[in-house]
């Protein structure tokens, strides 16, 4: 079973999967559908992933700067810096 079956079967049984939704959403390529889906969450890594990979670097920035300290975040940082061109900031992370 797919994991879209599953949040599905979840969703029908009054669990709200919205964020999970919009996870998957970004791995098909529906970024506006993914950040809607994730709602208002703030410092949260993958919602500044669809921020990025749907070309707003600045609030994938903005998104970063307060989440938590990870090898993720500092990854996605570095390549914001880069689609910026902004190499102080591509090499800081």
């Amino acid at each position: 079973m797919e994991a879209e079956e599953y949040f599905t079967k979840a969703k029908k049984q009054g669990i709200n999967v919205s964020y999970s939704m919009g996870v998957l959403n970004i791995t098909k390529g529906n970024y506006d559908k993914a950040l809607s889906q994730m709602g208002n969450k703030n410092c949260d890594y993958n919602v500044a992933l669809a921020h990025l990979v749907n070309e707003d670097t600045d609030k994938a920035k903005a998104t970063l700067e307060c989440a938590p300290e990870t090898a993720e975040k500092n990854y996605l940082m570095a390549v914001v810096g880069a689609r910026n061109d902004n190499k102080d900031m591509a090499f800081e992370y």
